[in-house]
C-alpha cells in the first residue's frame, strides 16, 4: 500500500494522460518502471470503469467477487424485509413476488452498485439509491446517485425529502472506521429506513419489526455496534488493492434467518475478542488517525477540513 500511496502521489503531479515528467529525473530505473506499470495499470482501471480509486477519499475498491456477494446480500434482505418473510415473518413466495420491488441504499459504496448491476438478479433492479460524495459515480451512474455527505445526515433528507424512511435495506461502508464516523453513519441509516435500525426485543423480525441493515468495518469500534444491535459476521472481505485493515461486515439481524444472504454466521463473543486483539495493532498501523474504510467514497479527512464538514 505504501508503494500505491507514493505512486498515487507522483500521478497527481502530472497529467494522467501524459509519461512521467515531474521529478523523475530522480528516480532510479526500477522505480521509473514500477511508475509506468502503476499508471498503465491506472489508465486501464480508468477505461473499464471510468472511476479510479481515490486514495484521498480513502477509496479501496472491493474485487468483484466481494462486490457482487454484498450485493446479492442487500437484495435478499431488502427482498425478504418488504415481503415480511425474514425470521419466519411471511411466506417466502411474497419474498419471490416482490423481488425488484423493494428499495434499497447503498452509503459510500459505489462498488456494491457495480457488483450488483454484474450479477442477474440485479441487473435491471429498479429502487436501489447510490448516497455517495464523490461525484465521479454522478456521471457513471446517472439515475441512482444522491449526493451524500457522512457528516451530515440531516443535509441529506433536507435536501431529499422523500428519501426520509423509505428503504427496505441499507448498506454502508463509511471512509473511516472511528466512533464518531459509525454513529453519524447509523444517524443517517436511520433516517432513510422504513423502520428502527435496532432490534428493540429478542425475537423482532427483520422487515417487520426493524429494517435489515449491512454495515461494513472494522472490528475497533465493535462496542459502538453492538450498541445498535449490529454484530459482525464470518464473512471476510477481499480488495482489488493490498489494503491490509482486516474488513468485517456487521447485521442487525441473525445471517442464518436468510440463507440466500451469504455471509455466514454471526462471530461468537470469544472470536470477536481474539480477533479484536490480533487486529487493533494491524489497524492502529495502517492509518494515522481515523481509520480509513475500503469500499466507497466520503470526505477524506483534508478535504472535509478544507470544506467545513469536520
Amino acid at each position: 500500500r505504501a508503494t500505491r500511496g507514493v505512486m498515487a502521489s507522483l500521478v497527481e503531479e502530472q497529467d494522467a494522460d501524459s509519461e512521467p515528467e515531474i521529478g523523475t529525473e530522480a528516480l532510479s530505473a526500477s522505480t521509473l518502471a514500477i511508475l509506468q506499470v502503476f499508471l498503465d495499470e491506472k489508465k486501464e482501471a480508468e477505461a473499464a470503469e471510468g472511476v479510479s480509486e481515490n486514495f484521498g477519499l480513502s477509496q479501496f475498491w472491493y474485487t468483484d467477487a466481494t462486490a457482487q456477494a454484498l450485493a446479492r446480500a442487500a437484495m435478499a434482505s431488502a427482498d425478504a424485509a418488504q415481503a415480511g418473510a425474514l425470521g419466519g415473518g411471511g411466506d417466502a413466495s411474497e419474498a419471490a413476488e416482490a423481488a425488484g420491488d423493494a428499495s434499497i441504499a447503498i452509503l459510500c459504496s459505489p462498488t456494491c452498485l457495480k457488483g450488483m448491476r454484474q450479477t442477474a438478479e440485479g441487473a435491471e433492479r429498479r429502487n436501489v439509491k447510490i448516497l455517495e460524495y464523490d461525484h465521479r459515480f454522478g456521471q457513471t451512474y446517472p439515475d441512482e446517485f444522491v449526493f451524500y455527505d457522512v457528516h451530515d445526515p440531516q443535509g441529506l433528507v433536507d435536501a431529499n425529502p422523500n428519501m426520509a424512511a423509505a428503504f427496505d435495506a441499507v448498506l454502508s461502508d463509511p471512509p473511516y472506521t472511528d466512533a464518531a464516523t459509525v454513529r453519524l453513519t447509523m444517524d443517517g441509516m436511520q433516517r432513510l429506513a422504513k423502520l428502527p435500525i435496532t432490534p428493540t426485543e429478542a425475537g423482532a423480525r427483520p422487515g417487520v419489526d426493524f429494517t435489515p441493515c449491512l454495515f461494513v468495518s472494522a472490528l475497533l469500534s465493535r462496542d459502538t455496534f453492538l450498541e445498535f444491535g449490529f454484530r459482525p459476521t464470518t464473512y471476510r472481505l477481499s480488495f482489488a488493492s493490498k489494503f491490509a485493515t482486516p474488513m468485517y461486515t456487521y447485521t442487525n439481524f441473525e445471517p442464518s434467518l436468510v440463507p440466500a444472504l451469504g455471509l455466514g454466521a454471526w462471530l461468537d463473543d470469544g472470536d470477536i475478542g481474539d480477533q479484536q486483539n490480533a487486529n487493533d495493532g494491524a489497524g492502529e498501523a495502517e492509518a494515522e488517525g481515523p481509520n480509513p474504510s475500503p469500499g466507497g467514497g466520503g470526505a477524506g479527512e483534508a478535504e472535509a477540513e478544507a470544506e467545513g464538514h469536520r
